[in-house]
């Protein structure tokens, strides 16, 4: 190679570098514009504005547990996971096909939730929890929802005499057949199991209770007054509930009293039925 041909050739190569220096020149510095200049001492971290859970990236929910796995109407229920949102906004969880309502925990990775009113012709009802989000539903997790738990709001009558037999009314809501009745003695440790219960419909049940004397009623410390009793209905499943008013007197009419009642109601009867005969063979003569 000739003295002019070698430095033609230098020359070219540094050229070309040249070109190749100012084009990545040129790229860096779309680059650099491309971003924001971050000022000295300004953080990394994310600001308020900028998205704060997967939620909002549009991942869709995903539970990982439901507990317990069982419940009833206002039982609190916890659902873990991600991607639930860090504020619930319009998200909701269903149970099976009723929405609930209550939401006393509501985070990324947790939620506590009150059970709804679920209706059902057989109890236990297999049902599936579900997260719903803007960004899409979680894979249903299995359920078992109970009937919701009894209501006792009275019970008929509300007050009864010593030393007797009553039969009386529990009044409320969602009596189940089986149920089991007991009156339990406000502020002491007295108890009467209610006898020959039957429940009539899933709002009343009949029952009787024998009653002694009022000196032999245990009674607070202290007291010498029988104080009043309520209602727990307890039903097969387990769930149960308390309330009402009853309240037990002393027989005005002394000891022994009520059979003697019952006597003379009786002896009244025979007495009018009795009367009403003789009054009908007159009138049968007469015509």
């Amino acid at each position: 190679m000739s003295g002019k041909s070698h430095v033609r050739y230098i020359a070219s190569f540094v050229l070309v570098v040249l070109i190749v220096i100012g084009l990545c020149g040129v790229a860096l510095a779309a680059a650099s514009n491309s971003q924001p200049v971050k000022s000295a001492g300004t953080s990394s971290k994310p600001t308020s504005s900028q998205p704060t859970n997967k939620a909002k990236l549009g991942w869709p929910p995903i539970v990982t547990s439901v507990s317990p796995l069982t419940g009833r109407e206002g039982d609190t229920i916890t659902v873990k996971g991600f991607n639930f949102g860090s504020i619930r906004g319009t998200s909701y969880v269903m149970f099976g096909l009723f929405k609930a309502a209550v939401y006393p925990v509501w985070s990324d990775t947790q939620i506590q939730v009150v059970v709804p009113k679920i209706t059902s012709l057989i109890w236990p009802m297999a049902e599936v929890v579900t997260v719903i989000t803007s960004n899409g539903m979680s894979i249903p997790w299995a359920f078992m929802a109970y009937a919701p738990k009894p209501t006792v709001t009275a019970i008929i009558p509300p007050v009864w005499i010593d030393n007797s037999v009553a039969t009386i009314a529990i009044v409320g809501t969602n009596f189940q057949n089986r149920a089991t009745v007991t009156l339990y003695q406000k502020n002491g440790t007295h108890t009467f199991a209610v006898s020959n219960v039957l429940v009539t419909s899933s709002t009343a049940i009949a029952g009787k209770i024998t009653i002694p004397k009022y000196s032999e009623i245990p009674k607070p410390a202290g007291s010498t007054s029988v104080p009043p009793y309520y209602a727990v209905v307890t039903n097969p499943d387990g769930g149960s509930g308390s309330g009402g008013t009853f309240n037990i007197t002393k027989n005005p009419c002394g000891t022994g009293a009520a059979p003697a009642i019952v006597g003379f109601g009786l002896m009244m009867g025979a007495m009018t039925l009795a009367g009403t005969i003789r009054v009908r063979r007159r009138r049968v003569k007469k015509s």
